[in-house]
């Protein structure tokens, strides 16, 4: 049998050890915000990526998936820190074995820090009350509908809710991108060493140079395009939740000089055996041909880190017509913000959370209604923005966010109920620090 190695990305320095569990090296937002941590670290840290196998891991082979796992353990003993990146199916393909895996990991580690991108409360099943109603009614495709979304709601949420209680038991900070998700743990669980930050990535130094290449010119030359049409981008998979078909309905009440341009993919993890086609993909081609749209949306392809980047710089708009998913931080709308777009995002829950931290710093429109966001697109203005976006970037930056890591490690492990009546000055200093 050919010996596992574990792919190890390595910035060199004499420094602290700090070890990254995420995905890497992958078309997926983790991965993207993991490479931008692995840069920023760099400065503080001898930092590494412990670059997780997500093929290996989600396969049924779970005698080689727990040997990598135990090669993992092993190695997560030779540093001083870890921050664990936690999205459920990185580790496996069912909630028990994630749950092992997290455990054995969890146990390994010296100082840790926990990042939740998501947290999935626990949903009640229908009561006693509901049931009653439903068969009095005779409706009893309600109630069936009613227990099956509750079930499917509570995939992960059980899985979320043993991962505090862990945290909880071992004095493991956790790291949110929501107020809300901050609330909701610290009250139902009184645990109160959990932060949050909105996802950041790069500085704007870093964006300002990139701007200086990443033109409308320059652009329209990359994709063939035409500098006098206005460009709106959409950005990320294609998956159903991002509302590519609100976009393209609203074209029909925008002029004709403006464009849709779709920038990503289909997801790895939905590409099926002999699927001639993906079904939602299938349904945009057959949305764009009903409106005779062909000339007028355009599918741009998977981009890497720095063409995505450029991309959003060089649009027109970026606009995240997302459908409401309880979704944490969302990474295209944090980079939307960091390249000081012209954004417009529909008004799911996410985007209300995201607006908390950026007050005032993009337009929303409700979601689905392509007519609001088509008035949305044509009487947007920068001035009403720009100026909050800066005020922002000065509150909320990637060192804004590595300097609460930095502080974290220093209290992950301590004994610490509740912070509001903890005598440990550093965990006061903390939270006073952190708004």
């Amino acid at each position: 049998m050919k010996k596992m190695q574990l792919e190890v990305v390595q910035v060199e320095n004499a420094k602290p050890r700090l070890g990254i569990i995420s995905s890497y090296n992958e078309a997926c937002g983790n991965a993207s915000y993991t490479k931008a941590l692995l840069t920023a670290f760099s400065d503080h840290f001898d930092v590494s990526v412990i670059s997780l196998n997500t093929d290996l891991l989600r396969k049924k082979d779970s005698k080689s998936a727990n040997a990598y796992i135990k090669n993992i353990c092993k190695e997560l003993k030779n540093y001083d820190y870890v921050n664990i990146q936690f999205e459920a199916g990185l580790f496996g393909s069912s909630t028990a074995l994630i749950w092992k895996r997290f455990t054995a990991i969890t146990s390994a580690c010296k100082k840790i820090v926990l990042t939740m991108h998501r947290y999935d409360p626990i949903q009640e099943l229908p009561n006693l009350a509901f049931i009653g109603k439903c068969l009095l009614k005779r409706n009893i495709k309600l109630l069936f509908s009613s227990y099956l979304k509750a079930l499917a709601s509570n995939y992960y949420a059980l899985l979320y809710h043993q991962i505090i209680k862990l945290c909880k038991k071992n004095n493991i900070p956790i790291i949110v991108h929501t107020q809300r998700d901050r609330i909701l743990i610290a009250i139902k669980y009184a645990y109160h060493a959990v932060f949050d930050h909105p996802l950041c990535f790069y500085t704007q130094e870093y964006i300002e140079s990139l701007a200086k290449t990443a033109t409308k010119k320059n652009f329209c030359q990359t994709y063939n395009l035409n500098e006098d049409k206005v460009y709106i981008g959409i950005f990320g998979f294609l998956n159903k939740y991002k509302g590519h078909k609100t976009a393209i309905r609203a074209l029909s009440y925008l002029p004709s000089n403006y464009e849709v341009l779709i920038f990503g993919g289909q997801h790895p993890h939905t590409i099926k055996n002999n699927e001639s086609i993906n079904e939602y993909v299938h349904s945009l081609m057959s949305l764009i041909k009903h409106y005779n749209f062909q000339n007028r949306v355009k599918f741009c392809g998977m981009l890497n880190d720095e063409s995505f980047l450029k991309a959003l710089i060089a649009c027109d708009f970026n606009i995240l017509p997302y459908l409401e998913v309880n979704q944490g931080g969302s990474a295209i709308a944090s980079l939307s913000l960091e390249t000081n777009s012209n954004t417009i995002f529909s008004q799911n829950l996410a985007f209300f959370e995201l607006a908390k931290y950026a007050p005032n710093c993009f337009k929303m429109f409700t979601i689905g209604n392509f007519i609001e966001l088509a008035n949305a697109i044509m009487s947007y203005e920068k001035t009403d923005y720009y100026p909050h976006l800066m005020e922002y970037h000065k509150k909320y930056n990637i060192n804004t966010s590595i300097n609460l890591y930095k502080q974290l490690f220093q209290i992950s492990r301590q004994p610490i109920n509740t912070i509001e009546n903890s005598k440990n000055e550093t965990v006061h200093c903390l939270v006073e620090s952190i708004p």
